[in-house]
């Protein structure tokens, strides 16, 4: 439950980036968007980083010895697994659908920005 505290910490620090000023709200947003990403990229990264697969994936009474331990950095993935197909991710769940929203309302942004000039100067 505390991790998604982290995550609404992260939105709050990007959405700082936001400019409600007539002609800046897009580049507003693309900030805000490099930002939310850069930061849950920082977390996820950490997180497999920190993880510790022998003290983590430890076997308990209903669960046996874990076989494989799986790790990537992009995108950020740190996840053990069990013989009977069981998986338990070490990465906290928000991290990788935060990242690419936000690196796709940054693409949007800036795809928006590059063809807005154009758009301006093709109505004159």
């Amino acid at each position: 439950m505390g991790s998604w505290v982290i995550a609404v910490v992260i939105v709050a620090i990007g959405s700082s980036c936001l400019r409600f000023h007539q002609g800046k709200r897009l580049r507003g947003a693309a900030a805000a968007g490099l930002v939310i990403a850069f930061l849950c990229y920082l977390v996820g990264a950490g997180e497999v980083f920190f993880a510790d697969p022998a003290r983590m994936c430890e076997p308990t009474v209903s669960i046996p010895t874990w076989n494989r331990y799986e790790e990537a950095f992009l995108p950020p993935r740190a996840a053990c697994h069990w013989a009977d197909g069981r998986t338990y991710d070490l990465v906290s769940p928000w991290v990788n659908p935060l990242l690419f929203i936000a690196l796709g309302v940054t693409a949007v942004c800036l795809v928006a920005l590059m063809a807005s000039p154009k758009r301006k100067g093709s109505q004159r």
